[in-house]
């Protein structure tokens, strides 16, 4: 079995969704001086490669402390939409994945985007998706979206339509995956467990890929 890393590294420094608080990473225990080492770790719940719950953007959904740990592992597919350049994902752009796009599966959208991780334009010029994607998507019956973007909704979407959408219609969305073009379009099984919080909206997760 292959296992392909798609999560980012959290450090201090990890980008994050403007106005979210920074990740702190503090050594506060050392070998030498306390013969053990520890460190302190503060981020929000959606800091780097992280799941969304349904319950982060609809009230009286599920959260993370109501779903199984089940719900975080399942067949995988790759919808590689690398080539298409910047702007909205519509509808159609989708079109040409229907067979991939099977009930209980955990769709994955390629854009490459992964690799401006860092840059300015990280936050505010990805590919989102079109209200007609995000339907579409959402009416699948899959396990759950990821994207190597920081959100479906596009950079100018501050009401968080598509995420109502797929939310309401998917178990989860996962955020700023990576690695993504090491993937075969399906035959792989995809892993995003999170924390064991007692919280409702999100967690950071070690998301991979296991392939035969």
């Amino acid at each position: 079995m292959k296992v392909v890393d798609l999560s980012q590294t959290l450090c201090p420094g990890t980008p994050v969704f403007p106005g979210d608080g920074p990740v702190v990473l503090v050594r506060t225990r050392g070998l030498q001086s306390h013969g053990f080492a520890l460190s302190r770790l503060e981020m929000d719940s959606h800091a780097g490669t992280h799941v969304d719950a349904p319950a982060h953007v609809l009230a009286g959904a599920p959260g993370l402390r109501d779903l199984p740990v089940g719900a975080f592992v399942g067949p995988g597919c790759v919808l590689d939409l690398s080539g298409r350049g910047r702007g909205i994902i519509e509808a159609r752009d989708l079109e040409p994945f229907s067979d991939l796009l099977c009930p209980g599966r955990f769709a994955l959208l390629r854009t490459d985007w992964s690799e401006r991780w860092g840059r300015i334009d990280y936050f505010s010029a990805y590919p989102g998706l079109s209200l007609d994607a995000a339907r579409l998507l959402a009416g699948q019956g899959l396990m759950g979206l990821g994207l190597d973007t920081p959100s479906p909704d596009p950079a100018q979407g501050a009401d968080l339509a598509a995420h109502r959408l797929l939310l309401s219609g998917l178990g989860l969305v996962v955020e700023n995956l990576t690695g993504l073009k090491a993937l075969p379009p399906a035959g792989f099984t995809f892993v995003c467990l999170p924390l064991k919080l007692d919280v409702m909206d999100g967690s950071p997760v070690r998301a991979v890929a296991l392939l035969p």
